[in-house]
């Protein structure tokens, strides 16, 4: 089922990057200038928050494979559907399902992994599977590399055909599971709790309330780092002069670098808990930062894009490893669900307030300078979600 899950990872960071790669050729064979881009960009994301929110509670209520089979089947429609789209409403609308599927698929990806994975081995277990996005994100970025003659349509037709097709084998999976815990029911641990059937009391009841904040402020900071870096980063390069090529290249190293410090992260926090690990990588990327904003030669530029990445991508990625295993088993679909949803408020707003700044003539270097406090608070929220890190209660679950 895990190697079901890092497929799954894959087809998500395909899916989501599609976009971006099809944007030139789609706005101008649509017509579209850069606000109704942007519409379509955004509405992936508010489908992504809806998604995460719903998904991670159906995956408690009723079966987490079934829950991620139909999901992936979502994600892989609305993809398929994009290729064709007629007019901004409607791509607004695929790309919306699309992110609905996705943000359904991660908190039963999440949860399924707590699930499956004993407590010393989550770390690089979870980032395993979650450096399927970056490897996804690599794909869809290298297809019109191979194929440079490739419709706009044909990106979207490539990236959703596959979750269609692998959405019966997860239901197979998911089915054989069920059947096999209801003829082999596992009771839950000493001193486990099952969990509370309402969500109020399983994201703050019973000494949660700052933990789930602390969850919550982590991943917000983390991930507006992370799209920051994703939307903005090419943009200046070519803003200090270097060319669109050489900004491909520093994205690529950003994505390969993000895979490595991720599978390095994730054994660390195996190894030696969670709270140094992420906590140092934070205070790393600050120094990063500040070293970037003023990097002017190629090399340097190159070794701070793939710091940038194994930092910042690597504490995304051990967040999403463990954040289930702040909840009890009955609980981890809608605790992982709500953890995302609220990560996804620093993916839109992140962007959004760094191009205000840029907007309001700012040089890059003050800019990139401006982010060194908002590091630095990410840093603190790691810091203190590490200190109430517990060891999963148990592996019992509801596939």
């Amino acid at each position: 089922m895990l190697a079901l899950c890092f497929i799954v990872t894959v087809f998500e960071g395909y899916d989501l990057q599609s976009m971006g790669v099809a944007a030139p050729l789609l706005g101008k064979a649509m017509g579209l200038d850069k606000a109704q881009m942007s519409a379509a960009l955004t509405a992936a994301m508010l489908g992504l928050m809806g998604g995460a929110a719903s998904g991670g509670w159906l995956g408690d209520h009723l079966s987490r494979t079934m829950v991620l089979a139909i999901a992936c089947g979502l994600f892989g429609l609305g993809t398929l559907a994009t290729a064709f789209a007629w007019d901004l409403p409607s791509l607004v609308a695929f790309r919306a399902l699309t992110g609905l599927g996705i943000g359904a698929a991660l908190p039963n990806v999440m949860a399924i992994l707590a699930d499956s994975t004993s407590p010393e081995r989550l770390g690089r277990q979870g980032t395993t599977i979650f450096i399927g996005f970056p490897v996804g994100a690599i794909a869809a970025a290298a297809l019109l590399v191979v194929f440079p003659n490739l419709p706009w349509q044909g990106i979207f037709v490539v990236g959703g055909v596959p979750p269609i097709l692998l959405m019966p084998f997860i239901w197979r999976v998911g089915t054989a599971a069920m059947r096999h815990r209801k003829a082999n029911p596992v009771p839950l641990g000493k001193g486990v709790e099952e969990g509370p059937k309402d969500n109020f009391g399983a994201l703050f009841g019973e000494g949660r309330l700052m933990t789930t904040l602390a969850l919550w402020a982590s991943t917000i900071t983390v991930l507006t780092l992370l799209y920051l870096y994703l939307n903005w980063l090419p943009s200046l390069i070519v803003d200090r002069g270097f060319s669109v090529t050489f900004g491909s290249l520093v994205m690529g190293v950003f994505q390969i670098g993000s895979v490595i410090g991720a599978l390095m992260l994730g054994r660390l926090v195996d190894s030696i808990g969670l709270r140094w690990p992420v906590t140092v990588a934070a205070l790393l990327l600050a120094l990063v930062t500040a070293w970037r904003a003023f990097a002017d030669t190629q090399p340097s530029l190159l070794i701070a894009a793939a710091l940038n990445g194994a930092c910042v991508v690597g504490a995304q990625f051990v967040l999403y490893s463990v954040t289930p295993a702040y909840y009890p088993p009955k609980a981890r679909g809608i605790g992982s669900g709500a953890t995302v949803a609220a990560g996804r408020l620093g993916a839109v707003f992140g962007p959004l307030g760094f191009g205000l700044i840029l907007a309001a003539g700012v040089d890059q270097t003050s800019a990139v300078l401006a982010m060194l406090p908002f590091i630095l608070l990410a840093a603190f929220c790691l810091f203190l979600l590490g200190g109430r890190a517990r060891a999963l209660p148990t592996r019992e679950t509801t596939v």
